[in-house]
């Protein structure tokens, strides 16, 4: 389908339960193309019968690409949230798995060792993980052990950029389920907010400042490293 602007057309796609648009190009999107294997998992999610509760929108003072790398690993979590969520997370490890430009990045709950104790035919990620879906090149969508969190990031310029924030629950929530979730979403956005996202404005300030000519990406961040080797093969492709 494609939208009929006064400035310009651009093309959308609905699949999955997302919503899919290409700015600037009325090019027709191929779906199972763009997500090249990551709609097997998000399809049996059911994400198109979930209901939305709400979003929010902050801009922050860096680089857009800082906001998604803050998702890409989950060693910062025992330093940098020591005092807030660390406690209720496994730091040592992040499951990765690529699909194509997008990946999967799977953070893993502190008592994700109970699994171990069943027979491994049993074993579900499910009840233990953070599920972050990163659909290069600025959307997660993260499966959290009840609800679902969609994250889109806009650029407005090379040190600023809009991040909103949806919250989804799978069914439509009572007034008390409402409180819930919202809590939820408060205490996301607490996080992220306090934590997360200020010191990514520090990083900014300083590569911006020239004082760190370049960063090094090791072997324990495959998220990472697969995310900008793809922003870079598309910024040649001129994608």
């Amino acid at each position: 389908m494609t939208i009929a602007c006064d400035l310009h057309q651009v093309a959308i796609a609905e699949k999955y339960g997302l919503v899919y648009l290409r700015a600037g190009s009325s090019d027709p999107i191929d779906v199972d193309d763009v997500m090249a294997g990551a709609q097997d998992d998000l399809g049996s999610f059911g994400l198109d019968t979930y209901t939305h509760i709400e979003t929010r929108s902050n801009v922050w003072n860096m680089n857009w690409k800082l906001v998604l790398d803050t998702f890409t690993e989950s060693y910062h979590i025992r330093w940098l949230h020591k005092n807030s969520i660390a406690p209720a997370f496994n730091s040592d490890c992040v499951i990765f798995e690529p699909f194509g430009r997008n990946c999967a990045s799977i953070g893993l709950r502190a008592n994700v060792l109970d699994e171990v104790a069943k027979p491994k035919d049993e074993w579900s990620l499910l009840p233990y993980g953070t599920i972050q879906y990163f659909l290069v090149p600025n959307a997660i969508v993260v499966h959290q052990l009840d609800h679902v969190e969609v994250w889109r990031v806009e650029p407005l310029d090379v040190g600023h950029v809009r991040a909103s924030t949806s919250i989804f629950a799978p069914q439509p929530p009572t007034e008390s389920a409402l409180r819930y979730w919202t809590k939820n979403l408060d205490l996301l956005l607490q996080v992220t907010g306090t934590e997360d996202f200020p010191t990514m404005e520090k990083i900014y300030a300083t590569l911006r400042s020239g004082a760190l000519p370049e960063l090094v990406y090791g072997r324990i961040e495959p998220p990472l490293v697969h995310f900008h080797e793809t922003l870079n093969e598309l910024l040649v492709q001129g994608a």
